[in-house]
């Protein structure tokens, strides 16, 4: 059986949201300041409303049993929008290939059936160049999705169809861009199926 491979892919992605012929010099950051600023910028969160530190719900964030019992909820969305996009996504992500330490920090943080993934991706992906990869399997979009509400991978998703961005972030809080502000009804219901919210 082939586990499914993250596919090199030169999309520049970065050019559908912003208008300069220097976008590799883009980091996520950077990228993310000038897109919230041009773009509809959410938050998808378990909450409808932020949250004051001192509030249980707030507290609630600081346990990780709480933390993966949401994670569902999430993947579940995802999947929905990935087949809304033809199977399609593209991610940019901060790994390092060549570096058996991140693999073992990955992997120790990640479900058994991700580590498989994680490691085929590794071994396939070693000596290659470039951080902007195409996701063509629900499997390896779900561990990307995991790795980001576990605060592992510092990586975008794309998804070309919708011209939708999510950020990686912290506390179960993905910063998401809409570029079609038309689209924003949509994706809201989307979030309420799964018990959701874009706030």
């Amino acid at each position: 059986m082939n586990l499914p491979l993250l596919k090199i892919d030169n999309l520049d992605y970065k050019s559908i949201f912003i208008d300069t012929n220097n976008t590799y010099l883009y980091n996520i950051e950077d990228f993310f300041n000038e897109v919230t600023h041009k773009y509809t910028y959410k938050i998808l969160d378990i909450f409808n409303t932020k949250k004051s530190k001192e509030s249980q719900d707030a507290l609630n964030l600081s346990s990780e049993y709480f933390k993966l019992s949401q994670e569902e909820k999430y993947l579940n969305f995802i999947i929905d929008i990935f087949k809304r996009n033809k199977y399609r996504c593209y991610v940019e992500v901060n790994i390092n290939f060549e570096s058996y330490e991140d693999y073992l920090y990955f992997s120790s943080k990640l479900d058994q059936i991700d580590k498989h993934l994680l490691l085929i991706n590794f071994l396939r992906n070693y000596n290659r160049k470039g951080n902007v990869f195409l996701i063509d399997d629900s499997n390896l979009l779900k561990m990307f999705m995991k790795g980001m509400l576990r605060e592992i991978f510092d990586s975008v998703l794309f998804f070309p169809e919708s011209q939708m961005l999510i950020f990686s972030n912290f506390d179960l809080s993905l910063p998401i861009i809409i570029k079609n502000k038309g689209d924003e009804n949509i994706y809201g219901e989307i979030a309420r199926k799964y018990s959701l919210y874009l706030r």
